[in-house]
């Protein structure tokens, strides 16, 4: 281990930027961002030292795990180990709801990030962001389960809705959609204007599971099955299909085809990323929803 993190394990009376900067670092979440980008985030972060029994603070704080281990108690039942470097209540922190209790097993040494914190270096950073996109998408893909897909119910489509064709049409679209339905009109209305009006036939394939995840796609008529390893769900208007893999970059993983006449908005991923990088208080909110999305269906 480093001489840095070293100290910083021993309880450094107050670590310097250098030795949380390679303690971030250590973190899976975090190995491939830039030492500036860290720099940013280690200082808004206060060194936590536990010892052997104690409980993290009953708040929505995120907490970088840098040394030692902890114990995920949810409901009092013991639950996974945490073992350093790993974040502790990432999906809480971001979607703003109470982590599940962590006690210490060992002594241990946390960096800690008040909720308030994480969104402004959230907004101020947009690399930072997208780092904890991925384990958000992973959250919400893990399994391979098509139950997960945003508003999904299965054998419930929804109610058609008149096929968007003004922008205004596609922006009430929109903030009908989880989880774009909290977004202000503004980012909605640049998410509307790139969007792309696609019809298709029924018995349409819309993606196989191999293909890559490289648009969104929102659901205007019509009802589209996905067919996933475990299971199918059937959708209709107001459903968005694709965010997920989309954001992070892989293949769509289910078979998606059309059960009927289909109108859809297709949004390009690339388009989306420009907008939200324009829009750090809409890329900070969509993250929240996503992350509350998987801890509901977790």
């Amino acid at each position: 281990m480093p001489a840095e993190l070293v100290a910083l394990a021993a309880g450094t009376p107050t670590p310097g930027i250098v030795e949380r900067v390679l303690a971030l670092k250590a973190l899976p979440e975090l190995a491939d961002q830039q030492p500036d980008d860290l720099a940013t985030l280690a200082r808004a972060t206060t060194p936590l030292r536990l010892a052997p029994g104690e409980t993290l603070p009953a708040d929505r704080a995120l907490h970088f795990l840098v040394d030692g281990s902890v114990r995920e108690l949810r409901r009092g039942d013991p639950g996974r180990r945490c073992d350093a470097p790993s974040a502790l209540g990432l999906l809480e922190a971001l979607a703003g709801v109470e982590p599940p209790e962590h006690v210490a097993e060992v002594e241990s040494t946390t960096l800690e990030i008040a909720p308030s914190a994480l969104v402004e270096v959230l907004e101020e950073q947009f690399e930072l962001w997208r780092a904890f996109l991925r384990p958000v998408c992973h959250a919400l893909l893990r399994g391979g389960d098509a139950s997960w897909v945003a508003g999904a119910e299965a054998g419930s489509p929804g109610e058609a809705l008149s096929p968007p064709i003004e922008l205004a049409d596609r922006v009430a679209l929109l903030r009908a959609s989880p989880p774009f339905e909290r977004l202000r009109v503004y980012p909605l209305a640049q998410l509307a204007a790139e969007m792309e009006l696609v019809e298709l036939e029924a018995g349409a394939v819309v993606w196989e599971p191999q293909d890559a995840a490289r648009h969104v796609l929102l659901i205007a008529e019509g009802v589209l099955r996905l067919k996933a390893r475990r299971g199918s769900v059937e959708l209709g208007a107001g459903r968005i299909v694709g965010l997920a893999e989309a954001l992070s970059g892989r293949c769509y993983g289910l078979r998606a085809k059309a059960l009927s006449p289909l109108r859809a908005l297709r949004l390009d991923a690339e388009s989306l990323i420009d907008v939200l990088e324009d829009d750090a208080g809409a890329a900070v909110q969509l993250l929240g929803e996503m992350a509350r999305e998987a801890l509901a269906r977790s």
